[in-house]
């Protein structure tokens, strides 16, 4: 695991300025946003609701297209050769290549929330509860996006294409009351969303900042994520894995 991680850095390191593009991609978006909430100061528009939304957003999104690019360039370079050799298990190359994705784009939500504070009125007083509270969360996002790019490489192998984890994960963030308070959400919406994880780590993402309260109390939110994350573990150990290994050695 360590080397696969390794390989990424020097990848980047070597392509620096891909690296440097990406971030100043995300980091663009911070600026519509700012126009917005001056141009309609008089309406109810909370432009750190919006950012701190589509940061979220983002995130999650380069994480797990990130860990599927990858497997996807192992599919098209070498038939999984160098993936057979390295002799991981799906599991550890999936975790191998969250691990990197998720601190090298947490970078860019580090630098959008020091932006929105400069930028706006947006203040975030810390404290000793609050980096706990920070680091469960960050555990409960990092096993999440673990499980879900694990998932989607199953449709990575299986149609050759790494946009397909774009697209499911898209129409998941669509019923997972993303975009909205979870309160003014459709009826319909919010008793779909309730199934999806999704919806309980972008309530507690924005709770921290004072921007919506939570659903549930935060002592059952982190039960009913761990019971998700846990049933979203044995399908994919279960039913997912197998065919993934099939897959790979379907390939070579």
């Amino acid at each position: 695991m360590v080397s696969l991680i390794m390989k990424d850095i020097f990848y980047y390191r070597r392509n620096l300025t891909e690296y440097l593009l990406s971030c100043f991609r995300m980091l663009l978006f911070i600026i519509p946003y700012y126009i917005y909430s001056v141009y309609l100061k008089n309406t109810d528009f909370n432009i750190q609701f919006a950012v701190l939304t589509m940061t979220a957003v983002n995130f999650i999104m380069s994480v797990i297209v990130g860990i599927n690019f990858e497997l996807y360039r192992e599919i098209i370079s070498n038939k999984m050769v160098q993936f057979k050799m390295s002799n991981l298990s799906i599991e550890k190359y999936v975790a191998a290549q969250s691990l990197f994705y998720f601190f090298s784009n947490m970078v860019q939500v580090v630098v959008i929330i020091i932006l929105l504070s400069l930028l706006t009125e947006f203040k975030l007083k810390f404290n000793a509860f609050l980096i706990l509270r920070v680091i469960l969360f960050l555990i409960y996002l990092f096993l999440f996006i673990c499980l879900f790019g694990a998932a989607f490489s199953m449709l990575t192998i299986a149609t050759k294409r790494f946009s397909f984890s774009g697209l499911f994960i898209n129409i998941i963030f669509l019923f997972s009351s993303c975009y909205t308070y979870y309160a003014d959400s459709p009826k319909l919406i919010r008793v779909i969303s309730l199934i999806s994880p999704i919806t309980y780590l972008f309530n507690l993402f924005r709770n921290f900042f004072g921007l919506e309260s939570l659903i549930l109390s935060g002592i059952f939110t982190y039960f009913i994520l761990s019971v998700q994350l846990i049933l979203l573990y044995l399908i994919f150990r279960k039913l997912i894995v197998p065919k993934i290994d099939k897959a790979i050695i379907d390939s070579i």
